[in-house]
Protein backbone atom coordinates (compact mmCIF):
# COMPACT_ATOMS: atom_id res chain seq x y z
CA UNK A 1 0.00 0.00 0.00
CA UNK A 2 1.25 3.48 -0.88
CA UNK A 3 1.45 5.73 2.17
CA UNK A 4 4.71 7.64 1.68
CA UNK A 5 4.13 11.35 2.28
CA UNK A 6 6.90 12.09 -0.23
CA UNK A 7 4.87 10.54 -3.04
CA UNK A 8 3.73 13.38 -5.30
CA UNK A 9 1.74 11.39 -7.88
CA UNK A 10 0.62 7.96 -8.99
CA UNK A 11 1.96 6.89 -12.33
CA UNK A 12 2.86 6.54 -15.05
CA UNK A 13 -0.09 4.22 -15.52
CA UNK A 14 -2.96 3.74 -17.90
CA UNK A 15 -3.80 1.68 -20.96
CA UNK A 16 -1.49 0.82 -23.84
CA UNK A 17 -3.28 -1.13 -26.54
CA UNK A 18 -0.08 -1.45 -28.57
CA UNK A 19 1.28 -3.94 -26.00
CA UNK A 20 0.63 -7.67 -25.98
CA UNK A 21 -0.94 -7.61 -22.51
CA UNK A 22 -4.64 -8.45 -22.63
CA UNK A 23 -6.91 -5.40 -22.53
CA UNK A 24 -9.01 -6.90 -19.72
CA UNK A 25 -5.90 -7.24 -17.54
CA UNK A 26 -4.80 -3.69 -18.33
CA UNK A 27 -8.23 -2.31 -17.47
CA UNK A 28 -8.31 -4.16 -14.16
CA UNK A 29 -4.87 -2.80 -13.20
CA UNK A 30 -5.84 0.67 -14.39
CA UNK A 31 -8.96 0.71 -12.23
CA UNK A 32 -6.90 -0.25 -9.18
CA UNK A 33 -4.39 2.52 -9.96
CA UNK A 34 -7.21 5.06 -10.23
CA UNK A 35 -8.60 3.89 -6.90
CA UNK A 36 -5.20 4.35 -5.25
CA UNK A 37 -4.82 7.87 -6.69
CA UNK A 38 -8.33 8.76 -5.52
CA UNK A 39 -7.91 7.26 -2.04
CA UNK A 40 -4.60 9.05 -1.50
CA UNK A 41 -5.77 12.23 -3.25
CA UNK A 42 -2.68 12.18 -5.46
CA UNK A 43 -2.44 13.36 -9.05
CA UNK A 44 -2.36 10.57 -11.60
CA UNK A 45 0.01 10.49 -14.57
CA UNK A 46 -1.57 8.67 -17.48
CA UNK A 47 0.16 6.85 -20.33
CA UNK A 48 -2.42 6.16 -23.02
CA UNK A 49 -1.74 4.56 -26.39
CA UNK A 50 -4.60 3.81 -28.73
CA UNK A 51 -6.85 3.89 -25.67
CA UNK A 52 -7.66 7.53 -25.00
CA UNK A 53 -11.44 7.33 -24.85
CA UNK A 54 -11.58 3.94 -23.12
CA UNK A 55 -9.34 5.38 -20.41
CA UNK A 56 -11.48 8.52 -20.20
CA UNK A 57 -14.68 6.56 -19.58
CA UNK A 58 -13.00 4.42 -16.93
CA UNK A 59 -11.42 7.45 -15.22
CA UNK A 60 -14.78 9.23 -15.23
CA UNK A 61 -16.25 6.29 -13.32
CA UNK A 62 -13.49 6.14 -10.67
CA UNK A 63 -12.26 9.71 -10.19
CA UNK A 64 -14.03 12.91 -9.20
CA UNK A 65 -14.21 15.62 -11.86
CA UNK A 66 -11.79 17.75 -9.80
CA UNK A 67 -9.03 15.11 -9.65
CA UNK A 68 -5.60 16.25 -10.89
CA UNK A 69 -4.58 14.42 -14.05
CA UNK A 70 -1.43 14.66 -16.15
CA UNK A 71 -2.00 13.19 -19.61
CA UNK A 72 1.60 12.25 -20.33
CA UNK A 73 2.89 12.54 -23.90
CA UNK A 74 -0.56 13.40 -25.23
CA UNK A 75 -0.79 12.57 -28.94
CA UNK A 76 -4.52 12.35 -29.36
CA UNK A 77 -6.90 14.83 -30.97
CA UNK A 78 -8.25 18.20 -29.92
CA UNK A 79 -11.66 16.55 -29.49
CA UNK A 80 -10.19 14.04 -27.05
CA UNK A 81 -8.62 16.93 -25.14
CA UNK A 82 -12.06 18.55 -24.82
CA UNK A 83 -13.50 15.28 -23.50
CA UNK A 84 -10.74 15.03 -20.88
CA UNK A 85 -11.53 18.60 -19.78
CA UNK A 86 -14.47 17.02 -17.98
CA UNK A 87 -11.72 16.81 -15.36
CA UNK A 88 -11.24 20.45 -14.45
CA UNK A 89 -7.66 19.85 -13.26
CA UNK A 90 -6.45 17.90 -16.27
CA UNK A 91 -3.21 19.00 -17.94
CA UNK A 92 -1.79 17.85 -21.28
CA UNK A 93 1.88 16.91 -21.66
CA UNK A 94 3.33 18.14 -24.94
CA UNK A 95 6.66 16.60 -25.92
CA UNK A 96 9.40 17.18 -28.47
CA UNK A 97 6.99 15.73 -31.03
CA UNK A 98 5.69 19.30 -31.37
CA UNK A 99 8.96 20.05 -33.24
CA UNK A 100 8.19 17.41 -35.89
CA UNK A 101 6.94 19.06 -39.12
CA UNK A 102 4.21 16.46 -39.70
CA UNK A 103 2.85 16.28 -36.14
CA UNK A 104 -0.23 18.25 -37.18
CA UNK A 105 -2.49 17.20 -34.33
CA UNK A 106 0.21 18.15 -31.78
CA UNK A 107 0.61 21.52 -33.50
CA UNK A 108 -3.16 22.05 -33.31
CA UNK A 109 -3.17 21.19 -29.59
CA UNK A 110 -0.25 23.54 -28.91
CA UNK A 111 -2.04 26.38 -30.73
CA UNK A 112 -5.59 25.90 -29.52
CA UNK A 113 -5.74 24.53 -25.99
CA UNK A 114 -5.43 26.82 -23.03
CA UNK A 115 -1.81 27.55 -22.19
CA UNK A 116 -2.91 26.91 -18.62
CA UNK A 117 -3.53 23.27 -19.59
CA UNK A 118 -0.07 22.53 -21.01
CA UNK A 119 2.85 20.77 -19.35
CA UNK A 120 6.27 20.65 -21.04
CA UNK A 121 7.75 17.18 -21.57
CA UNK A 122 10.46 15.50 -23.57
CA UNK A 123 9.54 11.84 -22.97
CA UNK A 124 13.27 11.26 -22.68
CA UNK A 125 15.03 9.38 -24.19
CA UNK A 126 12.51 9.34 -27.04
CA UNK A 127 11.51 12.04 -29.54
CA UNK A 128 14.73 13.91 -30.14
CA UNK A 129 13.75 17.47 -31.16
CA UNK A 130 14.09 18.12 -34.89
CA UNK A 131 16.35 21.13 -34.41
CA UNK A 132 19.01 19.26 -32.38
CA UNK A 133 22.30 18.65 -34.14
CA UNK A 134 25.81 17.46 -33.25
CA UNK A 135 25.03 13.75 -33.43
CA UNK A 136 22.77 13.53 -30.37
CA UNK A 137 20.71 10.35 -30.47
CA UNK A 138 18.51 10.71 -27.38
CA UNK A 139 16.46 13.48 -25.86
CA UNK A 140 16.94 14.64 -22.28
CA UNK A 141 14.96 16.89 -19.91
CA UNK A 142 16.94 19.94 -21.05
CA UNK A 143 15.24 19.63 -24.42
CA UNK A 144 12.00 20.86 -22.85
CA UNK A 145 13.23 24.29 -23.89
CA UNK A 146 12.72 23.16 -27.52
CA UNK A 147 9.13 22.28 -26.67
CA UNK A 148 8.59 25.69 -25.09
CA UNK A 149 10.11 27.47 -28.08
CA UNK A 150 7.93 25.61 -30.57
CA UNK A 151 4.78 26.20 -28.52
CA UNK A 152 5.64 29.92 -28.35
CA UNK A 153 6.06 29.99 -32.14
CA UNK A 154 2.79 28.18 -32.78
CA UNK A 155 0.90 30.44 -30.36
CA UNK A 156 2.65 33.62 -31.51
CA UNK A 157 3.61 34.45 -27.94
CA UNK A 158 6.82 34.80 -25.95
CA UNK A 159 8.83 31.88 -24.73
CA UNK A 160 8.86 33.58 -21.31
CA UNK A 161 5.06 33.38 -21.15
CA UNK A 162 5.13 29.70 -22.12
CA UNK A 163 7.80 28.85 -19.54
CA UNK A 164 6.14 30.85 -16.76
CA UNK A 165 2.68 29.40 -17.37
CA UNK A 166 3.80 25.80 -17.84
CA UNK A 167 5.96 26.03 -14.71
CA UNK A 168 2.92 27.26 -12.79
CA UNK A 169 0.94 24.36 -14.26
CA UNK A 170 3.56 21.85 -13.10
CA UNK A 171 3.64 23.37 -9.63
CA UNK A 172 -0.15 23.13 -9.47
CA UNK A 173 -0.44 19.52 -10.63
CA UNK A 174 2.34 18.24 -8.38
CA UNK A 175 1.76 20.55 -5.40
CA UNK A 176 5.34 21.85 -5.59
Amino acid sequence: MVTNKDCVAIGECGLDYTKKCAVAIQKKAFIEQLKIANRLDKPIVLHLRDSCMDAFHIAKEYLPASHKIHLHCFTSTINDYYNWKYFSNCKIGITNMVTFPTAYNIHQLAREILLGDILLETDSPYFLPRNVINGQRFSHPGHALNVAMRIAQLRNTSINEVIKTTTDNTNFIYNL
